[in-house]
């Protein structure tokens, strides 16, 4: 037995404009019914009012209702008809701490950026074929975050702290919808033409997003106190580039941002020598985009990618040996 996505109606918010269309004809290519588009949170809330689609695919960082605010509303709004619909949260922020968040907000798949035809796939399949448990406490409405709960597992385990939390049994309506079973590989690959052979010129978006990026190194260089705030800024446009660049055939955009965000995303403090890496990524990056180099850039490429991993090392372990340092010199003080 196969799934099939025709009788599906999927709703897309994204602000991207080429990120929305091409997740658009991605999900046509696989066969998915009725496709509704939103272009940020405010649009995809009052979409998801009017047309009770049954699965939401929302990216994290859109102005005014970002995803994560768009899945409280859904979930927790008294106007909100459907608070267990699933929600898939793609976005470009990939670390454990953030996933994390996004599944205490309550959405049901996480999906990384940047994404293939499967990925997005493998998500739809597990909320057809494995729906959860729907959770509804005090602090927590969503799906259970436990994949499977086994037999012998109590209501009060399930429940966790809250004894008055609400367990709602996983709703099978998809399946009666979609089917069950495995998709048609060839669906897949369909999708994932899609991507390979898109035309979209990243260039004008990656320009905004250096001009972003370059604006805010000059902030943080000026920021005294070195803040979070600071730190924030800097990770937008380095986590955008790298989660649309591969996508749209700049794969060394995309590696280089994967290096650099991993490092700041790790900073526990901004200070000179880290803008002075995160300045020299700009750099690469402008000169990158003014060269038109698409994908990985070859040999120069490989050498750009050796460079910043180097730098980016080379900072932690200065930074450990100056924590060793000052730790020994604190327990010779108190000696």
């Amino acid at each position: 037995m196969k799934v099939k996505f025709a009788p599906l109606h999927i709703l897309v918010a994204e602000d991207l404009q080429p990120m929305r269309e091409l997740i658009k004809e991605v999900l046509r290519a696989m066969g998915v019914g009725e496709i509704t588009m939103a272009r940020d949170g405010e649009d995809a809330y009052q979409k998801y009012l009017t047309y009770s689609p049954d699965i939401i695919i929302i990216d994290w960082d859109m102005p005014g209702c970002d995803g994560l605010e768009l899945v409280q509303k859904i979930r927790r709004a008294k106007n909100s008809p459907n608070r267990k619909i699933p929600i898939i949260m793609v976005s470009g922020f990939t670390s454990p701490p953030k996933i994390s968040e996004a599944r205490d907000c309550g959405v049901t798949e996480f999906m990384a950026k940047p994404f293939s035809s499967g990925d997005i796939a493998k998500k739809i399949m597990h909320i057809v074929n494995q729906p959860r448990e729907f959770v509804i406490s005090s602090g927590f409405i969503g799906p259970s975050r436990r994949r499977r709960v086994s037999e012998d597992e109590g209501t009060e385990q399930k429940r966790g702290k809250d004894s008055t939390a609400q367990i709602i049994e996983p709703d099978k309506s998809l399946q009666a919808k979609a089917g069950t079973g495995k998709l048609d590989e060839e669906i897949i690959a369909r999708g994932q033409s899609v991507i390979d052979n898109n035309k979209v010129d990243f260039l004008p978006l990656a320009r905004e997003y250096s001009n972003e990026l370059n604006r805010a190194i000059i902030l943080a260089d000026q920021d005294e106190t070195k803040s979070k705030l600071s730190i924030d800024n800097l990770i937008f446009p380095i986590m955008q580039l790298k989660a649309n660049g591969l996508v749209f055939k700049y794969d060394l955009i995309s590696e280089l941002s994967a290096i650099i965000m991993d490092f700041v995303e790790n900073l526990q403090e901004l200070d000179d020598y880290a803008i002075q890496i995160i300045r020299a990524y700009h750099t690469t990056l402008t000169h990158i985009i003014n060269q038109e180099m698409e994908g990985s850039g070859g040999e120069n490429g490989d050498h750009l990618f050796e460079e910043l991993g180097g730098a980016c090392n080379r900072y932690y372990t200065i930074r450990t040996a100056l924590q060793n340092q000052k730790f020994k010199q604190h327990i010779g003080v108190n000696a």
